[in-house]
């Protein structure tokens, strides 16, 4: 019996990427990829997104007067260094 190579490659690369999840379905359906586009950045997990949210850190200083806003045990820069 004689095969094809081009036929072997091809059933080769399709049972392949069968077996590994792959080659089919849309990236931001598919569950092997982590599509975090969706869900919106909450630095601070208090369940508002950043872009909602005046207090990234959730340190009680509004982001607008905190040189720090995502560090939540910082506001002020006492020692000149950002």
């Amino acid at each position: 019996m004689v095969i094809n190579s081009r036929c072997f490659v091809v059933l080769f690369t399709l049972f392949t990427l069968a077996a590994c999840g792959g080659g089919g379905g849309d990236a931001a359906t598919s569950t092997n990829v982590k599509n975090t586009a969706t869900k919106p950045l909450d630095s601070d997990a208090d369940g508002l997104p950043d872009n909602a949210d005046s207090d990234d850190d959730n340190d009680g200083v509004e982001d607008a007067q905190d040189a720090f806003p995502l560090d939540a045990t910082e506001s002020v820069d006492t020692d000149g260094m950002a």
